[in-house]
């Protein structure tokens, strides 16, 4: 049983790399704002129509971005696979493996939704991505 746990947590820790690289690479594609603009990308049916900024900026990486829609997929699908994941790898483990994992994941469900909210008002520019990975290495490094 410990084997096939340590595999999952294998499994895992690659499902997390790819939602990083991909979530970053999405994050500068996407605006977030509530804006109302006229749609001009590629997908004809919607040319010209009245839109949010936000989902237009999702339908421009879908269809004009190279690789966009292809990050979006990969993105969505390895994040279910990492949801089971984390469940099946709970309930793999003990009691306090579980109860450590949920304490965890409450933290970062807490944090991804205030950056979001952060994100929202201000939008994130490149030298801040930057010094947020940069300081996110520092600390994993120094400890």
């Amino acid at each position: 049983m410990d084997r096939a746990r340590q595999l999952v947590g294998e499994t895992l820790l690659y499902c997390f790399v790819f939602l990083l690289l991909t979530g970053v690479y999405l994050a500068f594609l996407y605006t977030p704002s509530g804006r109302m603009v006229p749609y001009a990308g590629a997908y004809e049916p919607l040319r010209g129509t009245m839109m949010t900024a936000a989902y237009e900026s999702i339908l421009r990486m879908s269809f004009d971005e190279p690789g966009g829609l292809l990050a979006r997929q990969v993105h969505s699908r390895v994040m279910m696979v990492f949801a089971v994941g984390v469940v099946a790898w709970a309930l793999f483990g003990r009691v306090w493996y579980g109860l450590h994992l949920a304490a965890a994941l409450a933290v970062l469900v807490t944090l991804v939704v205030s950056s979001r909210r952060e994100a929202a008002r201000q939008p994130r520019t490149l030298g801040f991505t930057a010094l947020a990975v940069g300081l996110a290495l520092l600390a994993v490094y120094a400890l």
